[in-house]
């Protein structure tokens, strides 16, 4: 039934083809590293509930009641060593694209893939790779707050995060919301194998809520604030400090708005 379900909304051709459902896990990203080698591109796990999610640097990503949110990831073999730094601005690019289709409300990106609705952050990715005896495979993560109320966030002292539901009033099923962003991130990965990021570039920019804000930008041991001017061929941001052009990496830094999240 849940296989059923699962698949009920796909047109991808490989992603989602192969699916593995947990009812509980440390995290779906560690599964398909551990596993990945002997499991198929386009292979996706979700899971109902999982202790140990993570996000960006490291940071602890909450888990909540079962049905609440979405967890899944998804793996990509024979990936190019360059092609890894991008991917996650694919992955916020398909979310984004996938989320609005099923609210037919704005939904935004944070540079580089926080999915932001109102204002708040409803969805993160977090893209890993490995090496195996095959080459370089990733794991792509991505995780949607989807039914919690805002009073959820506000007894969690979370109050940059929201969900589908506290922003649209929208119900969404985990299995729909997953469907719709492997049939987008297919599409949009696609575009990327055989144009690079500069194929996606201007898609992405007009769903890129950083560009045009005053930032700080976050290093290990230092704040800087600017500008965010505008996103390179790379997906690099580029911020204008003290009048000069500085080009971000997205695993390197942490992006904040300079009076808030955005």
């Amino acid at each position: 039934m849940i296989l059923m379900q699962a698949l009920e909304k796909l047109t991808t051709a490989s992603l989602g083809r192969s699916f593995i459902y947990l009812d509980e896990v440390d995290s779906t990203n560690t599964y398909l590293k551990n596993n990945g080698e002997s499991l198929p591109h386009g292979c996706t796990v979700i899971a109902k509930y999982q202790s140990a999610g993570k996000g960006r640097q490291g940071r602890v990503w909450n888990d909540t009641d079962c049905e609440s949110s979405l967890k899944m990831s998804f793996l990509l073999k024979s990936i190019a060593m360059p092609q890894l730094n991008i991917l996650p601005l694919v992955c916020g690019l398909a979310a984004a694209n996938a989320i609005m289709r099923l609210c037919d409300k704005e939904c935004m990106i944070k540079w580089p893939n926080d999915i932001v609705m109102g204002g708040k952050k409803i969805a993160g990715i977090l893209c890993e790779s490995r090496i195996s005896s095959d080459g370089i495979f990733a794991v792509c993560g991505i995780g949607v707050n989807l039914l919690q109320t805002s009073i959820y966030f506000e007894n969690e002292n979370l109050p940059y995060a929201s969900s589908v539901f506290a922003e649209c009033g929208k119900v969404l099923s985990i299995f729909d919301t997953a469907s719709y962003i492997l049939n987008e991130f297919e599409i949009l990965y696609n575009i990327f194998l055989s144009g690079g990021f500069e194929a996606l570039r201007e898609q992405y920019k007009s769903r890129c809520i950083t560009i045009g804000r005053d930032v700080k930008v976050i290093y290990e041991n230092s704040i800087l604030c600017g500008k965010a001017v505008d996103i390179n061929s790379g997906g690099e941001l580029m911020c204008e400090v003290d009048g000069r052009l500085m080009n971000i990496i997205a695993n390197e830094a942490s992006v904040r708005g300079l009076y808030g999240y955005v």
